[in-house]
Parts: structure tokens; sequence; C-alpha cells
């Protein structure tokens, strides 16, 4: 597979990651030389690339409008004539909408991103309380 990938490069030198090449060997990397360099040390062994790096930190924050609420009791005057003592008719909205640059489309809110969790439910609800 490794020297499949190779030659479909023209041979050059790439970065291994999940078994595909992704990066070549003339992007900017770290070394000792080039200490702000944009990807970490080109090294496929991981138990000799044990310094703690923030090249796979990404930015989590968001804005979430999480939920609105409104409601409206009619009044009392009106109530009278259809023989009811109150009357509330309300709406709900929760997770409306989140404002977020965290990569891949996954909820900031959700600690594991394996996929395995279930994004925030959009959901919208209307109601009439009726007290006789």
């Amino acid at each position: 597979m490794v020297e499949r990938a190779l030659n479909c490069y023209g041979g050059k030198s790439y970065f291994l990651r999940w078994g595909s090449c992704t990066i070549s060997d003339e992007e900017p990397r770290w070394t000792p030389n080039n200490t702000d360099a944009t990807y970490p040390r080109m090294y496929y062994n991981p138990a000799h690339n044990l310094v703690f790096s923030d090249y796979w930190l990404e930015d989590a924050s968001y804005i979430r409008l999480k939920n609105i609420q409104l409601g409206y009791t009619i009044p009392k005057d009106i109530l009278r004539k259809i023989n009811i003592n109150r009357l509330k008719i309300y709406a709900s909205i929760d997770n409306l909408v989140t404002i977020t640059n965290y990569f891949g489309g996954f909820d900031p809110e959700v600690r594991e991103t394996a996929g395995d969790n279930y994004p925030q439910v959009k959901t919208f609800a209307i109601g009439i309380q009726i007290g006789l």
C-alpha cells in the first residue's frame, strides 16, 4: 500500500496518516531550524514523537440559540364571554441555530467525536393551556 501511494505521487516521501499519503515532505514541517512550521515533525513511529503539540487542537468556541419561549395569556374580560377562566397560547423552539467553526460539522457540546453521538435535535412545540 505504501509503495503504491508513493508511486502515485511521483516517488517522493510523504507523511502517512491512516494508511494514506496526505502531505509531502516539501511542506513546512517542524525541524530544529524551522520551529515556526505549519506541520509537526515528520516521523512515523508514534513512540518517538511524545512532545506535546497544538497541531491537533481545534477551536471549539460556538454560540447557540438554545431555547426560545413565547407565550400570551388572553385577557380575562374576553374569556368571561366564552366561560373560560384562563387561556394561554405558547410556542417553544429548542436548538434553533449553532454558529461555530468546529471541524467536520461535529457538535461542540459533545465530548466525543467518534461519530456515535447524536447531534442536538431542533424541537418546535406549540400549545394551549385552558383553565375552566
